[in-house]
C-alpha cells in the first residue's frame, strides 16, 4: 500500500520531445528525493495540446513520456519502478487557445508513490525457563 504520493509536471515546447532546462532540474530533484532504500511506483503520463491530428498528439505524448522515463533511469531510478502511459490531447488542463494555456497541456505528469515495505512476519518470542538453561560444565 502506498504511504506517500506526490505529483509533479514537466513541460515541453511545441512539437518537441526534448527536455527543457527547467524539466531537467525538476527531474533531477525528483530522482534525488527518491531514496534507494524504499520501493517506488512512478506513473509517467504523457500529454499534448490539441493542435494537430489526434494520432500525432498521442504519439508525441508517448515519446515525451518515454523521454522522461529514460532520463529518470539515467538518474538511477529503477526501470522496474516506472510505468508509461499516454493520454495525448484527451487530458488537456486548459481549453483556451492562448499560448500560455496550450503550454500547460504540453507536459508529462509524474505520479510518484512511495510504497510501504512488506511487513516482517511476526516472530514468536522464545521463552527460557531455569529448567532449560544449560550451564557450562566445569573442567
Amino acid at each position: 500500500l502506498p504511504v506517500d504520493v506526490s505529483h509533479t509536471d514537466v513541460y515541453f515546447d511545441f512539437k518537441s520531445v526534448r527536455l527543457r532546462a527547467d524539466a531537467v532540474r525538476t527531474l533531477q530533484e525528483t530522482a534525488a528525493g527518491m531514496d534507494r532504500s524504499s520501493t517506488w511506483a512512478v506513473l509517467v503520463q504523457g500529454y499534448a495540446d490539441r493542435q494537430g491530428p489526434a494520432e500525432y498528439n498521442r504519439t508525441l505524448a508517448l515519446r515525451r513520456a518515454e523521454t522522461v522515463k529514460q532520463f529518470l533511469v539515467e538518474l538511477g531510478v529503477p526501470e522496474t519502478s516506472l510505468r508509461v502511459a499516454t493520454v495525448g490531447a484527451d487530458g488537456v488542463l486548459c481549453e483556451e487557445t492562448t499560448r500560455e494555456c496550450q503550454q500547460l497541456n504540453r507536459r508529462v505528469h509524474l505520479e510518484i508513490r512511495k510504497m510501504r515495505e512488506a511487513a516482517a512476519p511476526a516472530v514468536r518470542p522464545v521463552v527460557t525457563t531455569q529448567d532449560t538453561l544449560e550451564t557450562p560444565q566445569a573442567r
